[in-house]
């Protein structure tokens, strides 16, 4: 009798959870425009992959203002593959699956490279880094592990998937922390203090390479490096929003939420509820002003779209029956959700594309006002994408 009890009152919380989300949705007329948003980031995504499948990682908006080809990082790559991956894996949608696959094969063949007889990284050419060095990153070598382990045995072998893992875990301390770099020319680990984003990407990857290949160090490397982010920040109180983080968490708890122990839980959750509440606190509210869904201290496109993208992870770690949690975290993402929306070139020849800042139409504003940045684009599409989702 206990045990339908509960069971009624978690189907009674989803029913309400999901009806107070549709009241933020506005039901068809919203999922309508967001469908716009996502054809429109398709469009600008497509314009972006060239012939050879290497993309474009930098425009703008303003006419006259050009960037040379070598203005490119293989991280950007990897994003931009990840959210082709993900608009086919959330909302079935294969449009761009032909250009998905013509840069993942760029990918693999210009920046996978093997060093140290077992080892696969992605690694930077002398002349992208700026100091002649041949760079191997853990970040982008995660993120490459998250945008290519469906094509295992069909364009990238497990082999070399298994020692791209294999790089990435040689670089843990013990504490779980990555190294983020490693300089194939020296033979040594570059010392960075800045734990931000690759730790997450690092996990990221590994979790999603546990997906095609379930061996339990994967699970053990990313669970002991979002961990070591919780821990050391749990008694922090301006905790940098670490985006990646929380969509690897997110993952991580698909995969072992039955493994993992009530207090990692809840100290991951914590982990991702400071975070999150410096978007729910902080939002631009008042539906009359045009930047309503940016922050009061930060309106930049560029800036908003990967926090919202951190926030609908960290929404969907957040047992469904904790409503006063969840419904604040469901307000943001929508308000974000628009303000991303709004921000979205709707015409002209950058159609589809965001600006780095909103204010790039004033005067005296710097050139980077008005770039887009791809990887800032895959973020807001990503957010579109999984809001979508949200409500399948």
């Amino acid at each position: 009798m206990i045990i339908a009890i509960f069971i009624l009152l978690i189907v009674i919380f989803a029913i309400v959870t999901a009806i107070d989300a549709r009241n933020f949705t506005h039901t068809k007329n919203h999922q309508r425009k967001v469908n716009s948003s996502i054809d429109f980031g398709m469009e600008y995504l497509n314009n972006c992959i060239l012939s050879s499948g290497r993309i474009i990682c930098y425009k703008n908006i303003k006419k006259g203002i050009n960037y040379g080809s070598e203005l490119y990082s293989p991280i950007d790559q990897c994003c931009m593959i990840y959210s082709l991956l993900l608009l086919e894996q959330l909302l079935g949608i294969e449009d761009l699956k032909e250009k998905r696959l013509l840069a993942s094969k760029y990918l693999i063949k210009e920046y996978i490279k093997k060093f140290e007889r077992r080892k696969y990284a992605v690694v930077s050419r002398s002349n992208e880094d700026g100091n002649g060095s041949r760079l191997a990153r853990v970040g982008a070598s995660g993120m490459a592990l998250a945008a290519l382990s469906d094509l295992c045995g069909k364009g990238i072998s497990l082999d070399k998937l298994t020692k791209i893992a294999d790089f990435i875990i040689s670089m843990q301390l013990p504490g779980g922390c990555f190294n983020s770099v490693y300089d194939l020319n020296s033979k040594s680990v570059v010392q960075n203090s800045d734990v931000m984003n690759y730790q997450g990407q690092a996990a990221l990857g590994l979790l999603t390479l546990y997906e095609i290949y379930p061996n339990p160090k994967y699970i053990k490397a990313a669970r002991k490096a979002l961990l070591f982010l919780a821990y050391s920040r749990k008694e922090k109180e301006n905790v940098p929003y670490d985006y990646w983080a929380m969509i690897a968490t997110e993952k991580l708890f698909h995969h072992t939420l039955g493994r993992l122990t009530n207090d990692e839980i809840e100290l991951l959750q914590e982990h991702m509820l400071q975070m999150t509440q410096h978007v729910v606190n902080n939002q631009i509210k008042n539906p009359d002003n045009p930047l309503c869904g940016g922050l009061t201290d930060d309106t930049r496109p560029a800036v908003i779209a990967p926090m919202i993208e951190g926030l609908i992870s960290a929404f969907n770690c957040i047992e469904i029956e904790n409503i006063d949690v969840r419904m604040p975290m469901m307000k943001a993402i929508y308000l974000g959700t628009n303000f991303l929306r709004h921000q979205q070139m709707q015409t002209g020849r950058m159609k589809g594309g965001l600006p780095y800042a909103s204010d790039w139409r004033e005067v005296g504003v710097p050139e980077e006002a008005s770039m887009i940045k791809t990887e800032s684009v895959c973020h807001a599409f990503n957010v579109w994408v999984k809001f979508q989702a949200l409500f399948k």
